[in-house]
């Protein structure tokens, strides 16, 4: 359970920040985007994908990794929900950017956030658990 709640606050932590960097320049120059690339998209800048990286992915996962640590008794099904959505953000984002290699490390954090939620969910009809 410790290195889901450590997996979740790392993620949390990096879309916090890429997702401040789109927020603050929706262009993308400052996180190296090139504005073409969303030609192939559904937005005009970076706005909208910053504040779900940062609302949903960042603020997300921090929440979701603290009730982790606390043993909260749904962490495990938020987690798996958040892992998916990671790598469905990750899809996307392929189809949209070129490849780079962070995004299947990102890919693969999500899956191992997935695996590791169902576990945490699996390990509650075994265990007793927090109740907020």
């Amino acid at each position: 359970m410790r290195a889901l709640a450590i997996l979740q606050l790392f993620i949390g932590i990096g879309a916090i920040a890429g997702g401040l960097g789109l927020v603050i320049d929706s262009t993308g120059a400052t996180v190296g985007l090139n504005p073409d690339w969303l030609a192939r998209s559904l937005f005009n800048s970076y706005l909208v994908p910053g504040l779900i990286l940062f609302i949903i992915i960042g603020i997300g996962h921090i929440f979701s990794g603290i009730l982790t640590l606390k043993n909260y008794n749904k962490s495990g099904i938020l987690a798996a929900f958040l892992g998916f959505f990671l790598m469905l953000w990750i899809v996307a984002q392929m189809v949209i950017i070129p490849f780079y290699w962070l995004q299947l490390l990102y890919f693969v954090f999500g899956f191992t956030e997935v695996l590791l939620g169902v576990a945490v969910f699996l390990s509650r009809f075994t265990q007793p658990a927090k109740v907020m």
